[in-house]
């Protein structure tokens, strides 16, 4: 593969990564990284649309560990006592 694309490869290689996960982007979802490379490279998606989808993608990833360093007292304690 001569495509050098880092947002290729985190779309494949972490939100793709747990079963059943799905990639939306540009009103459609995939399964299949393959589906994607392919869109990609035919134009139906754009990089500016690919990398809005994997920021969207990441986000709901973090969702979780953000609102546990928020809402739990002792992750925030640890949080607090990291940043300093």
């Amino acid at each position: 593969d001569t495509l050098k694309n880092p947002v290729l490869d985190y779309i494949e290689n972490i939100i793709l990564s747990p079963p059943d996960a799905t990639f939306t982007v540009n009103g459609s979802t995939y399964k299949e990284f393959h589906l994607i490379r392919s869109a990609f490279l035919a134009g139906e998606i754009t990089e500016d649309q690919l990398k809005k989808g994997l920021v969207q993608e990441l986000n709901k990833l973090l969702e979780p560990v953000r609102d546990h360093f928020t809402n739990d007292a002792t992750a925030k304690a640890l949080l607090e006592q990291v940043r300093q």
